[in-house]
């Protein structure tokens, strides 16, 4: 008797798994920064901004005003070494700010009284 072979699977049925088991989704990776953020920016800085996403290396933060972002534009370089230092597999080239505005003062992944915006 011959020996029967496994099947074969193609290429479109194995990469989705594989770059899932690789690549840790945008999520995870933004709630892995969120834990961090106080250590990387400190505690003012924590209270008015937040990580919101990442794609293709470029960090979107929530800030709470338009002249914040404007102040951390100058802080960018400072900011990415930071994030590299804590959370070395993050590939980080540039920082994005998006003024972010709510009616009930809280903004961002996670929701706690002393990381929301508009609180001390």
């Amino acid at each position: 008797m011959r020996k029967r072979l496994p099947k074969l699977l193609s290429i479109k049925e194995i990469l989705p798994n594989a770059m899932h088991q690789t690549v840790p989704d945008q999520k995870s990776i933004i709630w892995s920064l969120d834990d961090l953020w106080e250590q990387i920016v400190g505690a003012p800085l924590a209270r008015q901004t937040r990580p919101l996403s990442i794609k293709e290396g470029k960090l979107k933060i929530g800030v709470v005003h338009s002249t914040l972002a404007n102040e951390l534009i100058f802080l960018q370089s400072t900011l990415i070494e930071r994030i590299k230092k804590e959370i070395p597999s993050l590939k980080v080239s540039e920082l994005r700010f998006q003024i972010m505005t709510s009616s009930s003062g809280s903004i961002g992944l996670k929701t706690s009284p002393e990381r929301s915006f508009g609180k001390k």
